[in-house]
């Protein structure tokens, strides 16, 4: 009894010294107090950190106690820095996903130098072209090329060459059009003079053309014996200067983003405009490179060469804005993006789930299933299963139609009407077809719902004619489309604001984000204007 009397005694102490203890259970029914704004100087921290990448100094600090809030004014300072603009690019580069890193193409294997034994040759069919095996040449340190007396070819000597025997030359000096690296320079076996590399003496012929006609700076010359890596070596490419280019078609893009900010240009221009930026590596692969790429169709040129400022490869932190044609639609036809996205439908998606936040997606619950007939329909648009996506997507695709696919080439409508007598002719009577036809227009039919379109461009295909004004309009059009319904402005808004607070805008705060899509409208749709209306406003104050 005396235990019981105890653990009542002390049950009563506990209940009664601590009640607050004895309400802790019920504490989560009741309704908590709406969350209040956090102070200036944790506003401040989430500012700098959002706005420019960085947190408060202790003199920010210091500056802060003795205003009421944070100053509108060092908002708009922030805005206005080359951080705030890096920031922008860093979340654009999100959206984009510009790192085309993986294109290996844009250098034809034939034009690619491998360096073995400190001499740098090409491989492959080339190499047997010239030695009668796939061998590189003689690299012994007293095999520098010799050449004919008479004739002036390079003298050749017997060799094995695995199981044949090829006629093999020596090497010569070359200072190649790119910086030579230290660690794989051959002047460390005193081959050549400081910046000068060893290369096979037929690799590196520099004759623009053949003795048989043929074009060496062209896909011709890679069939050619007489076509070797031209001037200082231009024509031909290693891993580091594929890659520097490869960086710099991403580096434009940011350009163009950083540069908007800093101007204070629309949002817009990102999508319509026509000016991009070049360096070294960018003029150098549009002069010498873009016409004999191997995978990639870059032919008609998307730029004028004639308007290419004069930079050497080297120049490669030398940016100069460059005004391409009118048929541009901004980053929409911008190298990076066509060689990310080689196809007109993953363009077009990619526009469509990015900028108008609608991916593409079957609609709620499993696709009916077709009959055998109905799978056969060749028309996506109309296809069991298909159409719910397709009837969108393939209008769409169409506004990148005269934009090669698998490549950066723009199919001008001077050169390359909608309509091709001598495409359609080859297609519907057995004649040989052009490459052009064969590349970029209707040729052959599958089924007969196809024949109406042999001789149209391929974006033609099962394109109602109402639509026909997206293949002329291209990308452009499609992003003035979404400016106008607000899709656009709205997922921009959208996209913005989930960068800023760290989570998806809810339902419930529809009306924010309205308000949000209308200041970014009115202020002619500028990032400034948004980034401010969202980290001015409550519910930003509120995340913690």
């Amino acid at each position: 009894m005396k235990g019981f009397r105890f653990s009542v005694l002390a049950l009563l102490t506990l209940v009664v010294v601590q009640p607050a203890m004895a309400e802790l259970p019920n504490s989560d029914l009741v309704c908590q107090e709406p969350q209040t704004n956090i102070d200036k100087y944790r506003f401040l921290r989430s500012l700098t950190l959002d706005v420019i990448g960085t947190v408060p100094t202790v003199d920010d600090y210091l500056a802060l106690d003795s205003e009421e809030d944070v100053p509108e004014s060092w908002l708009d300072t922030m805005l206005d820095s080359d951080a705030f603009a890096d920031r922008m690019v860093r979340w654009q580069r999100d959206l984009m996903w510009n790192n085309i890193s993986p294109v290996r193409t844009i250098l034809s294997n034939t034009f690619a130098l491998r360096n073995t034994n400190k001499v740098m040759y090409r491989a492959g069919a080339q190499a047997t072209r010239y030695r009668g095996a796939n061998a590189q040449c003689r690299t012994g340190m007293g095999d520098a090329a010799q050449t004919d007396p008479i004739t002036g070819a390079y003298i050749t000597v017997p060799e094995p060459a695995g199981n044949l025997v090829a006629e093999k030359e020596g090497w010569v000096c070359i200072t190649p059009y790119f910086e030579v690296n230290p660690d794989t320079n051959v002047t460390s076996n005193n081959r050549c003079p400081s910046g000068q590399v060893a290369v096979c003496a037929f690799d590196a012929q520099d004759e623009p053309v053949s003795s048989s006609g043929t074009d060496c700076t062209m896909n011709g010359g890679q069939n050619d014996p007489e076509c070797g890596c031209g001037p200082n070596l231009r024509q031909c490419g290693t891993g580091a200067t594929r890659d520097a280019i490869l960086a710099a078609f991403g580096k434009d893009v940011e350009l163009r983003v950083k540069n908007m900010v800093l101007q204070d240009r629309p949002y817009t221009d990102l999508f319509t405009g026509n000016i991009g930026y070049v360096n070294g590596p960018i003029v150098h692969y549009w002069r010498y490179w873009s016409q004999v790429s191997v995978g990639i169709r870059n032919s008609p040129l998307p730029v004028s060469l004639d308007l290419l400022p004069d930079l050497a490869f080297t120049d490669e932190d030398v940016w100069v804005p460059m005004e391409l044609g009118t048929a541009h639609a901004g980053i929409l036809t911008s190298p990076v993006f066509l060689l990310r996205f080689q196809t007109d439908r993953g363009r077009a998606s990619q526009f469509y789930t990015k900028y108008l936040c609608q991916p593409f997606q079957p609609p709620s619950g499993a696709l009916p299933v077709a009959d055998e007939e109905a799978q056969r329909e060749p028309d996506l648009q109309k296809r069991a299963g298909c159409k719910y996506c397709h009837a969108v997507l393939e209008p769409s695709a169409a506004y990148w139609g005269r934009w090669a696919p698998a490549g950066t080439a723009f199919i001008n409508p001077e050169n390359f009407p909608a309509f091709n007598l001598d495409c359609h002719l080859c297609a519907t009577t057995g004649m040989a077809c052009s490459t052009a036809c064969n590349q970029f227009y209707s040729v052959s039919s599958l089924a007969p719902e196809q024949d109406p379109y042999l001789g149209q461009l391929a974006a033609y295909m099962f394109l109602h004619p109402d639509n026909h004004v997206n293949v002329e309009q291209g990308p452009r059009l499609l992003a003035l489309q979404g400016f106008a319904d607000n899709r656009l402005t709205e997922c921009t808004a959208r996209t913005m604001a989930r960068h800023l607070l760290g989570r998806d805008v809810t339902v419930a705060e529809q009306d924010w984000l309205n308000s949000v899509v209308v200041a970014f409208a009115t202020s002619n749709y500028n990032l400034k204007a948004l980034v401010k209306a969202i980290v001015q406003s409550n519910l930003y104050r509120r995340v913690r």
